[in-house]
């Protein structure tokens, strides 16, 4: 697989109804994803509510992502979880459906020791031969997180550790990461808005739930940090600030899933006991959306 660049979109997992998983919607938000541009997907990170799901599930969406995607655009999928074995067991059967790469999350609640973690990783990437990014943060895994001394023990001594997608924002640290392994290691800034910040150190793009709903503003921002053109990258971050502060402030998934019904994606309720958005802050997504759909008819 060539290495992971661009935008990665962490996507949401569609549920129906009665709360079971929907895959024909989830090969629609492949679909619509796909076709505005995005570099690739990350499938059941948190946005994509994996700790709602049990192992047949997170398997059934794992496949439904690959073909869905159908080889255009590379499938990353978390298969992290509280146990190391339980980790590989939902590594190997993601590898067996055919993703490019894995991204499993940091063991969250027990809250390991570094040198865990690196023994944690460690047995990832002897169990698997696909490439493996880790899914550093630790916002959403009990202040669990991967501290530079062991992402850099466990670059240097496995080159299918391919990269992080790292949630921290800390830059310092993503210099150190951009020279690993001869500067192939691929470091995606996660859920932070400045892209071109992050690229100037050395990241290869970003992991960003925020692209479900507008993946075509995401995609240009990419593009214009990578030729340099910061002013066009500011613009666009300045008109996505409204919608990343809806999401940094609105219930979590809730307000992800309203906004995307909003734009005519049908990726139901999230799970209990998570709630959906209010009509105060689905509101607030109409008016934030239809200004960007707006700015995008007229390409300002």
């Amino acid at each position: 697989m060539k290495p992971l660049h661009g935008i990665l979109a962490a996507t949401v997992t569609p549920m129906g109804r009665t709360g079971a998983v929907d895959l024909g919607a989830l090969a629609a938000l492949v679909e619509f994803l796909v076709g505005a541009g995005v570099h690739g997907l990350f499938v059941l990170a948190s946005q994509g509510e994996f700790y709602s799901l049990d192992r047949v599930e997170r398997r059934r969406v794992t496949r439904a992502a690959v073909r869905a995607a159908r080889g255009r655009v590379p499938v990353v999928v978390n298969t992290g979880t509280v146990s190391t074995d339980a980790t590989l067991a939902l590594s190997r059967e993601a590898e067996g459906e055919g993703v490019d790469a894995l991204g499993p999350i940091t063991p969250f609640y027990l809250k390991p020791t570094p040198q865990e973690l690196f023994e944690h990783y460690r047995r990832i990437l002897k169990a698997v031969r696909c490439p493996v990014y880790a899914y550093n943060n630790p916002a959403r895994a009990g202040g669990v997180g991967l501290d530079a001394a062991t992402v850099t023990r466990l670059a240097k001594g496995s080159l299918r550790f391919a990269g992080i997608f790292d949630a921290t924002g800390n830059l310092q640290a993503a210099r150190r990461y951009a020279r690993l392994q001869g500067g192939r290691f691929g470091y995606f800034v996660a859920g932070q808005l400045d892209l071109a910040a992050a690229m100037r150190v050395g990241a290869k793009g970003a992991v960003l739930a925020t692209a479900n709903a507008a993946p075509r503003e995401f995609v240009h921002m990419y593009e214009a940090s990578r030729r340099g053109d910061m002013a066009e990258a500011e613009r666009l971050r300045r008109r996505l600030e409204p919608l990343h502060e809806l999401f940094r402030t609105g219930p979590f998934p809730g307000t992800m899933k309203a906004c995307l019904e909003l734009s005519g994606i049908p990726v139901g309720l999230p799970r209990r006991p998570a709630l959906p958005a209010s009509p105060e802050v689905k509101a607030t997504a109409a008016r934030i959306l239809e200004r960007l759909r707006a700015r995008r008819g007229t390409g300002s």
